[in-house]
């Protein structure tokens, strides 16, 4: 009777493993969409994309602002500050929200385009537009313990 339920419990815990395994490996790469709440996103399309060492230097801020950047070249995503896979449809799409001319757009945590521009993106100036959006200084006070709790 004891070795019975040892095995069923192996086995169970090896069915549970396989399923997890298996899960992992058939995720759908996550669209813009699947950012919502989660990202603020910058895209930059076409260009040299961003500074890589200015973002090695800031990297906590980056993470602190939850911020995707995303580099997209001739159709493709050529970089991304992020090891999950992307659906590179959905961000490729964006550039038909572009205005002529502009190659770089911010977009906020309610998926909504903040900002766009043209020319190297002005990472110091979007980080403060970032910080001064409301959802933003709701995370700070939260951050500080100052949000009444």
């Amino acid at each position: 009777m004891q070795t019975n339920w040892l095995f069923l419990s192996c086995l169970n815990m090896y069915w549970i493993f396989l399923s997890l395994v298996c899960m992992s490996f058939l995720q759908q790469p996550k669209s813009l969409d699947d950012f919502r709440w989660e990202k603020r996103i910058i895209v930059v399309f076409d260009s040299p994309g961003f500074d890589q060492t200015w973002i090695k230097s800031h990297q906590k801020e980056l993470e602190e602002r939850k911020l995707l950047l995303v580099h997209v070249s001739a159709g493709k995503i050529q970089w991304k500050n992020l090891e999950e896979e992307l659906a590179e449809k959905s961000f490729v799409k964006l550039l038909q929200n572009l205005k002529s001319g502009e190659n770089w757009l911010l977009i906020g945590l309610d998926g909504g385009i903040k900002n766009q521009g043209a020319g190297a993106v002005p990472m110091e100036s979007l980080m403060r537009q970032i910080d001064s959006m409301p959802m933003r200084q709701s995370e700070i006070r939260r951050i500080n313990g100052k949000d009444g709790m």
